[in-house]
């Protein structure tokens, strides 16, 4: 039987208290116990908190990028550019000469000029009862082959003959800066102009420019020229046009 006094029903009753909070106590934690075990969702304690796993970032890759391959560039090739090629100019020759034996020159010397023939054929030439006329002067040459291209000389004066001189000793006058005039015939037929082969005069002599015209070798002009000037062919044309001084 408990005595009821104020201090002693006081003290039971702190007492039992003490041993319900403790009873309590212990009941709770196994009741907290059995929470963390459970893992229950409404405790906030027990909600275990998962450590973050940063998965390692894979750093890109950078693929290798092909090298462009430049493909090579062919350089133009040039075409060689074809020089025109010029024609080669044909210089005129002022026409055909003729094919003939022609009195290449004559030099004014006096008895000292000489009368030069020069065969323009192809085609060897005999002269053989030929003359040489500055009329009234006429003096026949001694027979001569002229060969294609070659040429005699005529000496108004003496001298000794060879091959290419013969001299004529006086026998067609002497060759001066006065009117005068040399015809090559190749007959005595003087007077016909199918006789006539060759004519040239100079300061207008008129000795036998009829029969040269008749032939068709001479003009109506006249080679002006002075003493010690030599007349020379250049053609051709067969009249005073054809001849130039030298």
């Amino acid at each position: 039987m408990t005595s009821e006094t104020p201090g002693g029903t006081l003290l039971a009753r702190r007492t039992s208290r003490r041993a319900v909070l403790r009873g309590g106590g212990i009941a709770a934690g196994g009741i907290g116990l059995f929470l963390v075990g459970c893992g229950d969702d409404d405790d906030p304690t027990a909600t275990a908190t998962a450590a973050a796993t940063d998965e390692p970032t894979a750093e890109p890759t950078d693929e290798p990028t092909a090298a462009a391959t430049e493909e090579p560039t062919e350089e133009p090739t040039e075409e060689p550019t074809e020089e025109p090629t010029e024609e080669p100019t044909e210089e005129p020759d002022g026409g055909e000469l003729p094919s003939k034996v022609v009195v290449q020159s004559v030099s004014l010397t006096g008895d000292d000029g000489t009368v030069v023939l020069r065969n323009l054929s192809d085609a060897a030439v005999t002269m053989e009862g030929w003359f040489i006329c500055q009329r009234p002067a006429y003096w026949p040459i001694p027979s001569t082959t002229l060969e294609p291209g070659a040429e005699v000389t005529l000496h108004a004066g003496s001298g000794t003959d060879d091959a290419t001189n013969l001299f004529a000793g006086g026998g067609f006058g002497s060759l001066a800066g006065r009117a005068g005039e040399i015809a090559l015939y190749d007959s005595s037929n003087f007077g016909s102009s199918e006789s006539i082969v060759s004519f040239v005069a100079w300061n207008g002599s008129t000795g036998r420019t009829s029969e040269a015209q008749g032939a068709g070798i001479w003009g109506s002009d006249n080679v002006e020229a002075g003493d010690g000037d030599t007349i020379v062919f250049v053609g051709p044309a067969e009249d005073a046009s054809g001849y130039s001084l030298q």
